[in-house]
C-alpha cells in the first residue's frame, strides 16, 4: 500500500521550460487567471509525478506564467489529455455543483474526440490513518447523491463479454501457476455465476476505481476524488469495497465496523443498518470487481500488490459459493 509521501508530486528545482502540452495555446489558458493575459507566456515542468498509478492518460504538471517577473500572474496545473471519450470534465462540473469535493477545473478545452483539462494541483496524494473517518464520509456523500443525468450515470464501457472473459481465463490460468496456494484457475465458475448477482444489485453513483491514489487534499486541506473517467451508476457497494481492506489496514480497525460506520453516513435518506444481507452484499461486489481487475493487476509486475488482492479475493470466494449476496448454496461448487 503507498503513502502519501509516495504519491504526492514532487517539487523540481529549477523547473523545466517547456511549450504548451497538447495542442493548448495561450488563448485557451485565459480562464486561468484573474486578469488580461498576454499573448504568450512562459511554462515550466515544476513537478515530478509519483507512483505507479497515473491513469494511463498523458499528463504533465506545469507552472504556467503570463509574466515570469509577476508571481501572482503564476499557476501551478495537472494538465491531462482524455482520448477515450470519456467526457471527464463534465463530470467534474456536475460533482462540484452537487457539493462533492474535487479539485477545481480550472482549464478545459474540448475537440472532437478528446478533451484537455487543466486541473487545480493537489500537493497531497493518498490517505493515511488519520484520514479514515474522512474518506468514508466522502465516499459516502458520493454515493448517496440522487438525481444523477444518465450522461453521467452511465459509466464507460468495457470490453465485449466475451473477449473479457478470454481474458480473466488466461489470466486466472497465468496466476495458477504463480501462486498457486490460492487456486485462482477454480475461481472463473463462481464469478461467472457471482456476475449475474453482481449485475442485479442496487445501484448508486459510484467512481468506480476508487483507490488511495483517486483521493488527496487540496492546499487548504480539502480531501477530494479525482481521476473521474470512471465515474458513473453501478453495485451501489463497489467503492467502499474497493477501498475496504486498505482503510482497515490503515486503521487497525475489523472491517465490519468500518463498513458499518460508512452505512451510517450515507446521506440520502437511506442509512442502512448492518446486518449479513449487506455485509454478503459486499462481498460478493468485492469478490466481483477483485477478479475483473485481476488482469490489470497482472501486468503491473507487483507481486506483493498482486498477492494482497489475491489473499482478499481467497478469503471471499468462500462466502460466495456458499450463498453470500444472493447467491445461493446450489450455485458452483468449490
Amino acid at each position: 500500500m503507498s503513502t502519501p509521501a509516495e504519491l504526492s508530486p514532487t517539487p523540481l528545482e529549477p523547473g523545466r521550460p517547456v511549450a504548451l502540452p497538447f495542442g493548448l495555446t495561450w488563448a485557451d489558458l485565459r480562464a486561468a487567471f484573474e486578469h488580461e493575459l498576454g499573448a504568450e507566456g512562459r511554462a515550466v515542468v515544476s513537478h515530478a509525478k509519483r507512483g505507479r498509478h497515473q491513469g494511463g492518460h498523458p499528463s504533465v504538471i506545469l507552472t504556467v506564467s503570463c509574466d515570469p517577473q509577476e508571481r501572482h500572474c503564476s499557476r501551478t496545473l495537472f494538465f491531462k489529455l482524455n482520448r477515450d471519450g470519456s467526457r471527464e470534465a463534465q463530470r467534474y462540473r456536475f460533482l462540484t455543483e452537487r457539493g462533492v469535493p474535487v479539485p477545481q477545473l480550472v482549464v478545459c478545452v474540448e475537440r472532437e474526440g478528446e478533451e484537455v483539462l487543466g486541473l487545480q494541483l493537489l500537493p497531497s496524494i493518498g490517505i493515511g490513518p488519520d484520514d479514515v473517518e474522512e474518506v468514508l464520509r466522502l465516499v459516502a456523500t458520493l454515493n448517496s447523491l440522487t438525481g444523477v443525468p444518465a450522461d453521467i450515470g452511465s459509466p464507460p464501457p468495457g470490453l465485449p463479454p466475451e473477449e473479457f472473459e478470454a481474458r480473466l481465463s488466461e489470466a486466472l490460468d497465468e496466476l495458477d501457476g504463480v501462486f498457486a496456494d490460492h487456486g485462482p484457475s477454480g475461481w472463473l465458475d463462481t464469478y461467472r455465476h457471482a456476475a449475474r448477482v453482481y449485475r442485479d444489485l442496487p445501484q448508486a453513483l459510484t467512481h468506480g476505481e476508487l483507490a488511495p491514489q483517486q483521493l488527496g487534499r487540496t492546499e487548504d486541506g480539502t480531501l477530494v476524488l479525482l481521476d473521474l473517467a470512471t465515474l458513473g451508476r453501478r453495485a451501489r457497494f463497489a467503492d467502499i469495497a474497493n477501498l475496504l481492506p486498505t482503510l482497515a489496514e490503515l486503521s487497525g480497525r475489523d472491517e465490519r465496523l468500518i463498513f458499518a460506520d460508512y452505512l451510517r453516513f450515507l446521506a440520502d435518506g437511506s442509512a442502512l443498518a448492518l446486518d449479513e444481507q449487506l455485509w454478503d452484499e459486499l462481498r460478493l461486489t468485492r469478490f466481483v470487481q477483485a477478479v475483473e481487475a485481476l488482469p490489470w493487476h497482472l501486468s503491473l509486475g507487483d507481486d506483493t500488490e498482486l498477492d494482497r488482492r489475491l489473499r482478499t479475493i481467497a478469503s471471499d470466494v468462500a462466502a460466495v459459493r456458499a450463498g453470500g449476496g444472493g447467491t445461493s448454496p446450489s450455485g458452483p461448487p468449490p
